[in-house]
């Protein structure tokens, strides 16, 4: 069988060119076959061009993956840093103050003699609700087809996280600091929570709610039960100011505070 030139080398044959006939390129052969019939690399182009394509596609998919793995490996390393809630506690003297009987209940007394700026308390929550949590508590109860107020949202998330027990250990609240309105918010919040769980934890609830907003502390986005901070007195003519830094409540002394002195804010 007479071989001719190849489609690549000669235009005019392309149309007398079958893949029966074995084709005789004449350009320099750049590949062979398996049945030894040479190849310039224009006539090899179309069989080796899908080859390279899947190997730029793989190095890219590859590529992609490793960055998306990277991505992610960080980001979980940030989400697992804890945020910046204040200074250390630990830094503090802890004999600063002492708690005794005061006036009104027990209070909080200078256990030595501090002068103007210095800060005698340092503490972080025992108790914290976030607003966050009240949001989602109440979008719960609403699913679930239950009345939820802000009060009964508090109720529920002061009883998933013990808050009742620290609340014991807390001054009573007492109903003559707050407006009709107030009070009865806190009653239809109870009643809310407890329903169908008895009339003692009515009761509970309804005392906790009350020593809750008589003592709880407002920080940036949440509310919080700090033990120590809640026996300080109030004043008119206060000699220390509570502040919120970050996650923590610090009480500073606003002048020169002798041993033996109790401490009020305002």
């Amino acid at each position: 069988m007479q071989s001719t030139p190849c489609r690549c080398c000669y235009g005019s044959t392309a149309a007398i060119y079958t893949a029966r006939e074995p084709t005789t390129c004449l350009q320099a052969p750049s590949a062979s076959t398996s049945s030894g019939t040479s190849h310039c690399c224009l006539h090899a182009l179309p069989t080796a061009l899908p080859q390279t394509q899947s190997i730029a596609v793989y190095g890219l998919i590859t590529a992609l993956a490793v960055a998306l793995r990277v991505f992610w490996a960080r980001a979980s390393v940030k989400r697992q840093q804890p945020a910046p809630a204040g200074p250390d506690p630990v830094t503090l003297k802890p004999d600063l103050v002492r708690v005794k009987d005061a006036e009104f209940g027990r209070g909080l007394f200078s256990a030595q003699q501090v002068i103007k700026g210095d800060v005698l308390i340092l503490d972080a929550p025992d108790v914290r609700i976030r607003e966050h949590d009240i949001v989602m508590m109440h979008a719960r109860m609403v699913e679930q087809g239950l009345s939820s107020s802000r009060y009964a949202c508090i109720c529920r998330l002061l009883h998933i996280q013990d808050g009742f027990r620290i609340l014991d250990k807390l001054a009573d609240g007492s109903k003559g600091y707050f407006d009709p309105d107030i009070l009865e918010e806190m009653e239809t919040g109870a009643m809310q929570a407890s329903l169908g769980r008895g009339p003692a934890v009515l009761e509970q609830f309804r005392a906790g709610l009350l020593t809750f907003q008589s003592n709880a502390w407002r920080g940036q986005g949440y509310m919080g039960l700090y033990s120590r901070v809640c026996l300080v007195n109030h004043s008119c003519n206060p000699n220390v100011e509570v502040s919120c830094a970050g996650n923590f409540v610090k009480v500073h002394a606003l002048r020169s505070i002798d041993c033996g002195e109790e401490l009020l804010a305002n």
